[in-house]
C-alpha cells in the first residue's frame, strides 16, 4: 500500500514538473482560442500515467508471484464457508488470517500446488462464491477438497 501511494505521487511530482517545464519553455504562437494548447497538459498527464502504469504492470509482472510457481493451496474452514488460497508459506499464511476470520476455524488442509492451480479451483466453484476467497461448503467442494488431500495434489481430480 505505501509503494502504490509512494508510486502516485512520483507521477503527480512527474506531472508537475512537466507542466511547470512546458509553462516555461512554450510561448504561443497561435491564438489562445487554438485547441492544441488547451489540451497539452491533459495530454501530457495522459502519457506520463501511461509511461508510469505500463512500467508499474512491467515491475509487477517481474516481481509478481508466477502462476506456476511451487507452493501450497490451503482450505480453511470457517462456519459454513472455505476459504481457498494460495502462499508459498501457508504455516505464515495461516497464522495471519487466525486473526481475521469471524467464525472459529474448524480445519485446514493443505497441498501442494500452484497459483494457477489456486485459480482453477476459484473458477471451478465461481457459483458458490460468497466473497473474495470464501466459497459456501458445499458436498461437492467438500468432496473434491478430500480427494485432493488422498492424491496430495491440488490438481481437480
Amino acid at each position: 500500500m505505501e509503494q502504490a501511494i509512494a508510486a502516485a505521487e512520483e507521477v503527480n511530482r512527474k506531472v508537475d514538473e512537466i507542466r511547470t517545464e512546458v509553462g516555461r519553455r512554450s510561448k504561443p504562437t497561435t491564438p489562445p482560442t487554438d485547441p492544441t494548447l488547451e489540451t497539452l497538459p491533459k495530454r501530457i498527464d495522459e502519457i506520463i500515467r501511461t509511461q508510469e502504469t505500463r512500467r508499474w504492470k512491467r515491475q509487477a509482472s517481474e516481481d509478481g508471484p508466477s502462476l506456476h510457481k511451487a507452493g501450497y493451496v490451503y482450505f480453511l474452514w470457517a462456519g459454513d464457508a472455505v476459504k481457498i488460497g494460495f502462499s508459498v508459506n501457508p504455516l505464515r499464511r495461516l497464522t495471519s488470517l487466525e486473526t481475521g476470520v469471524s467464525a472459529p476455524i474448524a480445519r485446514i488442509a493443505v497441498v501442494p500446488g500452484t497459483l494457477a492451480d489456486e485459480r482453477r479451483l476459484h473458477n471451478r466453484f465461481h457459483r458458490q462464491r460468497s466473497h473474495g476467497e470464501w466459497f459456501r461448503a458445499t458436498k461437492e467442494l467438500n468432496r473434491i477438497v478430500m480427494d485432493m488431500i488422498e492424491l496430495g495434489t491440488a490438481k481437480i481430480p
